[in-house]
């Protein structure tokens, strides 16, 4: 079931099942898990799987009608540049509950 590919940019990426795997480095692997529920602490030994679909009727970004709202601000007082404002209000949406899982307490 675990298979290896290229991805669009000719990265090597690991597949379940056609489905690709993304490692993040930023969930730590020092977890806890206590009557169901997992605390991030030094000396554990639990690590988590997410597992999450996006698109249409799954998680999708959302956007304001604006998209992009880009205002000049005009020339800096004290440098020769000028500064321009760019706001973006954007957010995330879960159509489906079905569509994300967290699997916690994970051992080797």
């Amino acid at each position: 079931m675990l298979a290896t590919d290229r991805d669009k940019w000719g990265n090597f990426i690991q597949l379940w099942d056609s489905i690709p795997i993304g490692v993040n480095d930023w969930i730590l692997d020092t977890h806890i898990v206590a009557d169901g529920v997992e605390t991030a602490t030094t000396g554990g030994e639990c690590s988590a799987i997410y597992a999450i679909q996006f698109g249409e009727g799954a998680l999708c970004g959302l956007s304001s009608p604006g998209f992009l709202q880009v205002e000049p601000i005009g020339q800096l007082e004290n440098k020769d540049a000028s500064r321009t404002r760019v706001k973006w209000y954007c957010s995330m949406a879960l159509f489906s509950s079905v569509k994300a899982a967290a699997l916690i307490g994970v051992q080797d």
